[in-house]
């Protein structure tokens, strides 16, 4: 049942709070809508944080945070709110940190972000559109 259902999102460099919010809103709740999961099961990797030396992403706590709110409240409207997180790491402790407690925070409906490390040095990010009207075009999510 769950053949053919892998997508792939390959970023480019430098991909932060923008562009993981545009993919997961003409992406990924798109095709889990489609897919119809009876349970969301999220490896949470914080690598993407801009400041994490091996990932190459810039993502904040905060969009950490907007990310797990989505991912929170789409498993309410498809699964009954089952949704799992494991904790798959990253390399930066501060932003592995606090991306964990503001997680938790959310679920324990605190919606108050804490972000010491804050934004990226450089704000600019490479645009996703590209990528997002391939990936819809290729798994039919039009």
């Amino acid at each position: 049942p769950g053949e053919g259902t892998t997508i792939n999102l390959p970023l480019p460099m430098g991909v932060g709070d923008r562009g993981f919010a545009r993919l997961f809103e003409a992406v990924i709740a798109p095709a889990a809508r489609r897919f119809e999961p009876e349970i969301l099961m999220v490896s949470a990797g914080y690598d993407a944080h801009w400041g994490d030396p091996l990932g190459g992403l810039t993502l904040t706590v905060s969009g950490f945070a907007t990310l797990t709110r989505r991912l929170t409240e789409l498993a309410d409207a498809l699964c009954h709110g089952r949704l799992v997180f494991v904790l798959e790491g990253g390399y930066h402790r501060d932003a592995l940190a606090y991306g964990v407690l503001a997680a938790f925070r959310l679920w324990l409906g605190d919606e108050d972000v804490v972000d010491p490390l804050g934004p990226p040095p450089r704000a600019d990010e490479p645009s996703v559109e590209g990528l997002i009207a391939n990936v819809r075009r290729l798994h039919r999510l039009e």
